[in-house]
């Protein structure tokens, strides 16, 4: 009989905790609400120890930010998280002790205040003033004085037209225009298609797809008139998809897509344009992008 693995997505509204063999062979699932630590993480143990195999390892993809440095003493950690009574939670250990199994831990979404946006924000923002764009306010306020005294922080949904018109025009009218945008938001879900709702495939594509268009469409007439560059990331997802991240990369690949196209239908203006699939392609495509003079303005969207 094939092994069976634990998944858990905590996420800060809910848990969905799962069984399988692999992505097509599911056994069972349950989600909760995210209350409290204890009372959560309780919860999926309980779950997962009134399962009829006992699990062979299990992986955690947890809401952050969180510590991925194995060699630091809070690994495993949800750090400055601002859900209520989660900061400096230890969830990896919790669910060690809990299974006894060895466990990965990986963030959940890799977005404005963590992951590459962060750390592209934190290597310019010696030689670019920033402006950035995240949903989360808190982040936000705590990742604007690592980027620059100047650096502006506007929190904008990119799943709302209207925020996303009202962010960009703040950051025009703060900053007096954008000459690079790096788009770089993203959202995923795992699991076997045929047993993921619409609406997750849905949610995703409206914020990796047709979200970041909706940002890039927004600056490019101030970027055109400052003759300045856009440049986006995809995934290698989108060129190699994995099983079980199949919303994922749809929605990398279309992406994709419409950044090489739009190299193209905006090459009149002379506008670099340029998609990134992973992550040594993302840095050789930034080196080359800013090896000349840096512009006044980096609108980071992360």
């Amino acid at each position: 009989m094939a092994p069976l693995y634990a998944g858990i997505e905590a996420g800060g509204t809910k848990f969905v905790c799962a069984v399988a063999s692999g992505p097509d062979d599911v056994r069972a699932t349950v989600q909760f609400p995210t209350t409290s630590p204890e009372e959560t993480i309780g919860r999926a143990m309980s779950f997962f120890r009134e399962q009829d195999v006992a699990p062979a390892a299990a992986g955690i993809a947890s809401f952050g930010p969180v510590d991925l440095d194995p060699r630091s003493p809070t690994f495993g950690y949800i750090t400055s998280t601002p859900k209520p009574g989660w900061a400096d939670t230890e969830i990896l250990g919790a669910v060690r002790r809990g299974l006894g199994v060895p466990v990965g831990f990986e963030p959940d979404v890799t977005g404005a205040a963590q992951g590459i946006g962060l750390e592209t924000a934190k290597r310019l923002a010696s030689t670019h003033r920033l402006a950035l764009l995240d949903l989360n306010a808190e982040l936000l306020d705590e990742i604007r004085p690592l980027c620059g005294d100047d650096a502006v922080a506007v929190v904008c949904d990119i799943a709302e037209q209207d925020q996303v018109t009202a962010a960009v025009a703040e950051v025009v009218e703060e900053c007096g225009g954008i000459d690079v945008l790096f788009s770089n938001a993203g959202i995923g879900a795992g699991g076997s298609l045929r047993h993921l709702d619409p609406e997750v495939l849905e949610a995703i594509i409206d914020v990796n797809l047709i979200g970041n268009w909706r940002v890039i469409h927004a600056c490019l007439p101030h970027i055109i008139e400052r003759r300045g560059y856009v440049l986006a990331n995809a995934s290698a997802s989108a060129i190699m998809p994995a099983m079980g991240l199949g919303p994922y990369a749809a929605s990398k690949a279309a992406m994709s897509r419409i950044e090489t196209i739009s190299s193209t239908s905006v090459n009149a203006a002379r506008l670099p344009f340029t998609p990134c699939l992973a992550a040594a392609t993302f840095r050789d495509s930034l080196r080359r992008q800013l090896k000349g003079p840096p512009p006044f303005l980096s609108l980071i969207h992360i």
